[in-house]
């Protein structure tokens, strides 16, 4: 039976399959780098980290005290500041280009599974052979789309405040709010350009990986036609998470801030010793940890979800004949 797609393609990554616990594998190794990663950068570059910790510190001291003389290159705290970034940086771009090819490794792992339905190879699923590269390549062009549609969003707003204020800017307020509202209009109309983009392109990782080639732009061929159920499915996801994260925040800030509640209440003055007192308290530091754990699930769920609505709209185009024979 052939597969068909809608919004319910949300759900499609939580369906059984013939095989189980590949997903849940790969994720629990990508979780487990992530901490290997973190830690050791946090080993590695511990003396800079504080240094660059002080220096940011002394920094937003300083400029918060209303020191202007702060912002000159010259001054000894602007210098510590900027010297601390040049002392972390090397180290840091090393941290984010590892954090973002394991990303990509991780990515790859899933749509390998729920588009090509291989799994295995490498640690638990990831591995760094060429599907990895296809998709973190894919996020180079990520970058590139999202740096355009953002420098055009500007030069639109820019252009069209400068027409509005040519034809209307009469000298009275009329002028002005018709400029305003052209520029607001430009604005929403370049933010709904902005997300068809970003829908249209979604599949773009999954289409590469699943053809076992560089195939970003084939992402756009495999949403034709199919922008308001991808959306749809999209919105689905972000909303269960935002609930779901909302309630975890609401009940965090209950137990964090509590005491600083009752005593507003009460008509006193909110004072952050006692919230400090309720932090240290283990109970309430092992809730909070747990509320966090939680969080963290269901963003990892989710975000496995997001994954597999793109993998799936791939394995329909493919059924389809939109962008080549389904690989085996």
């Amino acid at each position: 039976m052939s597969e068909t797609f809608s919004a319910g393609a949300a759900f499609d990554v939580f369906k059984k399959r013939e095989k189980g616990g590949v997903l849940l594998s790969a994720t629990i190794a990508y979780f487990v780098l992530m901490i290997v990663v973190v830690g050791a950068f946090i080993a590695l570059g511990w003396g800079q980290i504080g240094a660059f910790a002080k220096a940011y510190t002394d920094f937003m001291g300083a400029t918060m005290s209303g020191d202007p003389s702060v912002n000159d290159p010259s001054h000894p705290i602007a210098q510590a500041y900027f010297q601390s970034m040049l002392g972390i940086a090397p180290l840091y771009l090393l941290f984010i280009f590892i954090v973002y090819v394991l990303l990509a490794a991780f990515e790859a792992a899933v749509h390998r599974w729920l588009v090509r339905g291989e799994s295995g190879g490498g640690l638990m699923g990831l591995n760094f052979g060429a599907d990895t590269w296809r998709v973190y390549l894919g996020y180079w062009l990520w970058v590139i789309v999202l740096t355009g549609l953002y420098i055009g969003v500007i030069i639109l707003a820019v252009v069209g405040g400068f027409a509005a204020a040519a034809v209307f800017g009469g000298g009275d307020s009329s002028g002005g709010m018709i400029g305003g509202a052209i520029i607001a209009v430009i604005m929403i109309v370049a933010f709904c350009a902005f997300l068809y983009v970003l829908v249209r392109l979604a599949p773009a990782n999954a289409a590469s990986v699943g053809l076992k080639k560089f195939a970003f732009f084939k992402g756009w061929t495999v949403s034709r036609g199919r922008f308001w159920s991808l959306l749809g499915a999209y919105l689905i996801l972000a909303v269960i998470y935002l609930v779901i994260a909302s309630i975890a925040y609401g009940v965090a800030a209950v137990i964090a801030l509590g005491p600083m509640f009752a005593q507003i209440a009460q008509g006193g003055q909110p004072d952050p010793n006692v919230v400090m007192q309720s932090l240290s308290n283990p109970s309430t530091l092992a809730v909070l940890g747990l509320l966090y754990l939680v969080v963290f699930a269901v963003a990892m769920a989710i975000y496995l979800a997001f994954l597999g609505v793109g993998a799936k709209a791939v394995r329909v185009a493919m059924a389809e004949g939109r962008i080549g024979a389904p690989a085996a």
